[in-house]
């Protein structure tokens, strides 16, 4: 007891001192803190040393009841230092910003290099001393800080729009206190000319102006704000657009940019604005989305910034592709086709647009993803910028704040910025925040620490943003509603208390996973393959409809908040608001314990809001929550998401949004707990989350679809999931929990790292003359195109869109491939040389296909030798599939195909079919060589499938009629028959060994011989010696590893390809498969696209790695594998003799030179005996 008392004195104490530590934001790079020590007091006099008499750090100490003495006793020491040997990327004009503080009882020392530096050192002790409800206090640390990258900033687009001086000073001075030191001030554009020009007063007018008429920024104002910026540690970066978005500037002077006059115009436009902003060192000048006609016109106008002595950013990419550092310093990314410049610096702003952003998973988005590929900044990635876009009008400067989300996006991405890293760049890393992990939780530590400046220095500010780490869904698998919103699936007709995670809906399994978010992307504004969702990077298709469902437990009966919304109404677009009583204009829908929450009265009912019609209340942050009442206990939150949008909108994304606040819509209720499993105890649902994921996991790489791994590969990772799963129930608490969650996580990293060993994915299925199963053929990375037929003798080509002639079915050879022949009857001929476009023939072509996985789970590579589909992605080449990738290729987007079941067809059954398939059946059955031999087909699995074709032709005679029972069974027998009826060697144990000889008859008869433990296996005559002879062993994937008797080593398969075979001591990494050769009683052996090949004597009969694993025709890759002796028949020859020497052997019958521990074989003077060793 005394022990657990200390324990919780210390933890209170820790809490009380570290309290302010754990909201810094960003969070620094080095930090310690020292509990024992007291703090540095505010409130008293401090004296100040410091040669940059940097103004922030005065008045940090100022705002908190501190007066500036230099005789008083606490002291506040500046140090300039000529490096930190911290991180400081270069990026011209950006300053150093490292800093190193140290705090103590009555002394605070600051060290930097730059005033710069100091500001930041200042930031940081400005947010320590927040919060406090007495005297505030700094505590005791030590602090190393310094950004990952230079520019990390926000833009306010005040050409479409306008927000005051006050409220541009007030967000300076905010965003700035979060080491924000960017503001990009776009002040032109096609609706306004905001920035006032003392030679040209016209570009100000009124009359110039199409909205916020009259509204602009003296020369006055803007020299306040570069002024203030600098006491910050902001720099301005002000842009005037040119020669685009320039409809303002035409209006005003009576003629374009683009001609001699403009261009005039122009240069004394940019001499002003240099004049204006003295603290600034960049202009920006555009250059975007226009066709520039006027000649030099970008470097004319770089020139003059130039003279000036400042430098020049454009926007990247222009209409005519990326700007050229001949006239410009530093760009600025936008969308996806903007790509960084060699040799200057460029800013990312490239997914950063805020006004295609919804309040919760795109920030999630920009917090996860790392700065443009990069985990810190270089000479060539600068940083970010967040923009806000007003294409469409909005009533007021609040609106373009909270609908944009600017703060809380802004501070997000800056946290990034400032600490570097980032797992994945968004175009990977997605929107979606994972359930639990890593990502996750330092995502819930930033969150912890923006909501507690949201309630402080932030607290006057219109965030709509709110704590959402603690929200919990399912999601199920979309259902196809064939275009009608309102069909009911099974999730909405369920009548249990608690939904469940699969559903079965006419014949199809359908899955449920969680999800964790206030706000979750189906699919993105950009798209899928653009931005990852919940639903990964494919596309979903239109006409089907999703659920997602919690349970909310709320520990009293309360009235609450709720904040919702189903369709993010996008600041630059011109979509149309929903219908009276409807939530969007897709049909979802939402109820709360059984009774739907009607959405509210809308502003804009049903009207189209064009770009100057005002955003009102479409989007949740324009508008109150929607009040509502929870129950003491479990309560049900139930969303419908049907996805059938009905051409209104242009960008077709698809989410939701719901989390319960205050009727405000300020701050989220505290002590709700959010769970579909209604797990109460919150280890336990972070327990259920790493479930998930496990399943997730799981699910992504196991399936039935071609591509996919077999059930069986998942087996160690489900009995796991079971066996964790059956415990959510129970109270184990937070240790136990911790324990199971680590259990779970190292079980998924076992799966991810095994499952590959189970060398055969899921195949199509096989159509026969009674079944026929149809796939489309696609390639969803390389613009998802679909493999169409255009006749016979013509070239297959890949299509946008999927028609009959996209439709193939698989059948399956002798051998095992397939042929893949299309609806039209044409068979997919792989006689194209390579790098040529594959046709279609008419006859069977002489082999056949292979599927074999592509490096990404689900995609598989298409392959005959070395011919492989690749779908091109010329235009010049007519979208054509070509020949190309060698039969290996794994990794081209063109050769990744998926392969996707679309329509099956089914002959009526009658008597005759099943004489047919019995008669097709035994005429197959007659082209197998059987014999006793091994690598020939068992005579008694031949009759027992005789036997079986018998019967059902005797059931058939006597009168059955169940036809389609009758076929199946014929073609189950025929399958086991072709799979398990070869005559394969036997696999040793530890009571019964099985000993081969491997020659190849057909290559100059030599034998597989070891040549020793980590030396080459060599072909060699046969002797009969043990170094000739060979054992299986099955391993744990079902492959084998092969022994040497002599010796005990192991074939190892990791030879590089045309290279020689060697042998290992221990059991490799891969294993083996013996599969048929094209020749009766001959095996090929082979390891993925390894395979063993006897050269010939211009090789010494070495033993190289030659086939690709799919050779069944060479004669050096043919091998006859012999049974040579048994265990008993071995020792027999070992002991045979009359020497009087004791002779020792292994239980498997190597000899050995002394006895070793277990039982050991001794021959001495005739005798033979078992001798145990302990």
């Amino acid at each position: 007891m005394k022990r657990l008392l200390l324990l919780i004195s210390f933890l209170c104490g820790f809490m009380t001192a570290g309290a302010k530590v754990s909201h810094l934001l960003p969070m620094p790079q080095k930090i310690t803190t020292n509990e024992s020590a007291s703090p540095f007091q505010l409130g008293r006099a401090v004296s100040i040393t410091d040669a940059n008499n940097t103004w922030l750090l005065k008045q940090v100490f100022l705002d908190n009841g501190c007066t500036i003495s230099n005789s008083a006793s606490a002291k506040v020491e500046v140090v300039m230092m000529r490096s930190l040997g911290t991180f400081n990327h270069n990026v011209a004009e950006f300053p150093d910003e490292g800093y190193k503080l140290s705090v103590s009882e009555n002394n605070i020392q600051i060290q930097a290099t730059t005033k710069v530096g100091v500001i930041r050192a200042a930031q940081t002790l400005q947010q320590l001393a927040e919060g406090y409800d007495g005297t505030a206090a700094i505590e005791a640390v030590e602090i190393t800080d310094y950004p990952a990258f230079k520019v990390r900033g926000w833009m306010h687009d005040v050409g479409r729009s306008f927000v005051t001086i006050d409220e541009i000073e007030k967000e300076i001075r905010l965003m700035s206190r979060f080491k924000i030191n960017v503001f990009h001030w776009h002040f032109t554009e096609n609706q306004a000319w905001r920035f006032e020009v003392k030679a040209y007063p016209q570009l100000t007018s009124s009359s110039s102006m199409a909205r916020f008429a009259g509204k602009y920024y003296t020369q006055e104002q803007c020299r306040y704000i570069d002024s203030i910026a600098a006491l910050y540690g902001v720099t301005i970066i002000p842009e005037i657009d040119m020669p685009g978005h320039s409809e303002a500037f035409t209006r005003a002077m009576g003629f374009s940019m683009q001609t001699d006059q403009g261009v005039a115009v122009l240069k004394t436009v940019l001499e002003e604005a240099c004049g204006v902003f003295k603290n600034a060192p960049y202009i920006h000048i555009g250059g975007d989305e226009v066709q520039i006609t006027y000649s030099n016109f970008l470097s004319i106008m770089s020139q003059v910034i130039k003279n000036k002595g400042k430098k020049v950013i454009c926007w990247n990419r222009l209409l005519s592709g990326p700007p050229s550092s001949s006239y410009c310093d530093m760009t600025q990314m936008w969308a996806s086709s903007g790509s960084a410049i060699s040799g200057i610096p460029n800013i990312d702003c490239r997914y950063n647009y805020t006004n295609h952003f919804d309040v919760f998973a795109d920030l999630v988005g920009m917090f996860k993803s790392n700065i443009y590929y990069q985990q810190r900044g270089t000479t060539e990635a600068a940083g970010f910028i967040s923009a806000p876009w007003n294409d469409r009008k909005t009533p007021t400067q609040d609106d373009i704040i909270a609908q944009n989300n600017v703060y809380a996006v802004t501070i997000a991405t800056g946290w990034r910025a400032w600490r570097g890293g980032g797992k994945q760049y968004v175009e990977k890393g997605g929107t979606t925040l994972p359930n639990n992990g890593e990502e996750y939780e330092e995502f819930k530590d930033f969150e912890n620490r923006f909501l507690f400046h949201k309630a402080h220095s932030l607290s006057t500010c219109p965030i709509p943003y709110v704590k959402q780490t603690n929200v919990r869904w399912r999601i199920t698998d979309p259902f196809p509603n064939g275009g009608n919103a309102s069909a009911k699936f099974p999730p909405e007709t369920y009548q249990g208390d608690i939904l469940p995670e699969t559903f079965t809906y006419q014949g199809t399994t359908y899955n449920s996973a969680m999800a964790t978010g206030a706000g979750i992307y189906l699919n993105h504004t950009w798209g899928n393959n653009t931005v990852p969702t919940f639903y990964g990077n494919t596309v979903p298709s239109t006409n089907q409809t999703a659920y997602a469902w919690t349970y909310v437990y709320s520990p009293v009966a309360q009235q609450v908040g709720a904040q919702i919304e189903f369709y993010n109404y996008g600041r630059s677009e011109t979509d149309r608001a929903p219908e009276a009583g409807k939530w969007d204009r897709y049909g979802s829908d939402i109820w709360l314990n059984g009774t739907r929450i009607a959405p509210p009265v809308w502003n804009n009912t049903g009207v189209n809001i064009g770009r100057e019609v005002d955003l009102k209340n479409e989007n949740f942050p324009a508008r109150s929550p929607i009040l509502v009442n929870l129950n003491q206990g479990w309560n049900k939150v139930f969303i419908k998401l049907p996805y059938n949008p009905d051409g209104t909108q242009r960008l077709k994304k698809w989410l939701f949004t719901f989390v319960l606040t205050d009727p405000t819509g300020t701050t989220a209720i505290d002590g709700l707990t959010y769970s579909p499993g209604q797990y109460l105890e919150e280890a336990a649902q972070l327990l259920a989350a790493a479930l998930t994921d496990a399943r997730n996991t799981r699910n992504s790489i196991v399936g039935i679809d071609p591509g996919f791994y077999p059930t069986e590969a998942a087996a160690a990772l489900d009995a796991v999931i079971a066996e964790v799963e059956s415990t959510l129930t129970e109270e184990l608490g937070e240790e136990r929990r911790a324990e199971q969650v680590a259990q779970v996580n190292a079980a998924i990293e076992a799966f991810k790292t095994a499952y590959k060993s189970y060398q055969q994915i899921m195949q199509p299925k096989a159509s026969n003359s009674d079944t026929t199963f149809y796939y489309y053929l696609h390639t969803p990375l390389r613009e998802n195109r679909y493999a169409t037929s255009q006749g016979a003798g013509n070239a297959m080509v890949g299509n946008t869109s999927a028609s009959e002639a996209s439709k193939w079915y698989f059948r399956k050879r002798t051998d095992g491939t397939y042929d893949i022949i299309n609806s039209d009857g044409t068979y997919v001929s792989p006689n194209s040389s390579y790098n040529t476009a594959l046709t279609t023939t008419t006859s069977q072509p002489s082999s056949g296909w292979t599927l074999k996985p592509a490096d990404e789970t689900g995609f598989v590579i298409i392959t005959n030798g070395t011919v492989e589909f690749n779908q091109t992605n010329n235009s010049t080449l007519g979208y054509r599939v070509y020949n190309w990738g060698n039969g290996t290729n794994t990794s081209d987007t063109g050769c990744k195909y998926r392969v996707e079941l679309v329509d099956i067809v089914t002959t009526e059954i009658s008597g005759l079919n099943v004489e047919k398939r019995i008669a097709e059946v035994e005429e197959a059955l007659a082209t197998f060589d059987i014999s006793e031999e091994l690598g020939y087909y068992s005579p008694a699995e031949a009759t027992k499938l005789k036997n079986t074709l018998n019967s059902i032709r005797d059931a058939l005679n006597n009168g059955a009629t169940d036809y389609a029972d009758m076929i199946t069974s014929i073609d189950e027998a025929f399958t086991y028959f072709k799979e398990n009826g070869l005559n394969m060697p036997k696999v040793s144990t530890a009571d019964s060994i099985f000993i081969y000889s491997m020659n190849t008859p057909l290559r100059d008869s030599k034998y597989l011989t070891s040549q020793g433990v980590g030396s080459g296996l060599m072909g060699t005559t046969a002797s009969g010696n043990y170094s000739q002879k060979w054992k299986f062993l099955l391993r744990n994937d079902g492959t084998l590893d092969i022994v040497n008797i002599a010796d005990n080593s192991y074939v190892s398969p990791s030879a590089a390809h045309n290279t020689q075979v060697t042998t290992s001591a221990t059991s490799p990494g891969a294993g083996w498969t013996l599969k048929p050769a094209n020749e009766s009683g001959y095996f090929i052996i082979t390891s993925g696209e390894a395979q063993l090949n006897q050269t010939n004597g211009g090789l010494g009969y070495k033993i190289y790695n030659w086939g690709d694993g799919t050779n069944t025709s060479d004669t050096g890759c043919k091998y006859k594998i012999v049974a040579v002796e048994s265990i008993a028949t071995l020792i027999e020859a070992l002991i045979d003799g009359a020497s009087t020497q004791p002779a020792y052997f292994s239980i498997d019958g190597r000899q050995i030179p002394q006895p070793q521990q277990g039982v050991n074989i001794v021959r001495e003077k005739g005798i033979t005996r078992k001798v145990l060793i302990r």
